[in-house]
């Protein structure tokens, strides 16, 4: 037998209070589909399951790089920064919206680590741009020029 929801707006945004979210039914009235326990993890209600379903999130990383390029002048420059890699021929990633933070977390990083070929603590050439002869390269984010 299924259970039966309370009647509500699945385009809405879930509401927040004290760690908690909610969606409203017709009727007004607030119904819980996720919260934390007290030991830090997120338990997701049966509404919630529901609620979240066919839901999923965009989520586009971006990488820590050191961009090395020559000025105008001759002179070398090194500059700390951040790329998005949907610039770096990693796509964007969709994840069902009741997945976690440190499960988003690790997901996202599996990917944009598998997709770049990058080890751990290494620093590699990821995007070489000859016309302005800058060249990209991925790095920790405490990295430092050579």
């Amino acid at each position: 037998m299924r259970r039966a929801f309370p009647s509500y707006d699945d385009a809405q945004p879930l509401t927040t209070r004290a760690g908690r979210d909610y969606v409203i039914s017709r009727d007004g009235r607030q119904h819980l589909v996720r919260y934390v326990t007290s030991t830090g993890q997120i338990r997701v209600t049966p509404l919630g399951q529901h609620y979240f379903r066919n839901r999923r999130t965009t989520y586009i990383a971006h990488v820590p790089v050191i961009i090395r390029g020559v000025r105008p002048n001759g002179q070398p420059y090194a500059r700390s920064d951040h790329l998005p890699t949907t610039t770096l021929g990693v796509g964007s990633l969709a994840l069902n919206a009741a997945t976690t933070q440190s499960q988003v977390a690790r997901e996202v990083s599996r990917r944009v680590l598998s997709e770049l070929r990058v080890r751990d603590g290494s620093q590699q050439i990821i995007m070489d741009i000859s016309g302005s002869r800058s060249t990209w390269i991925q790095g920790g984010s405490g990295s430092s020029p050579d």
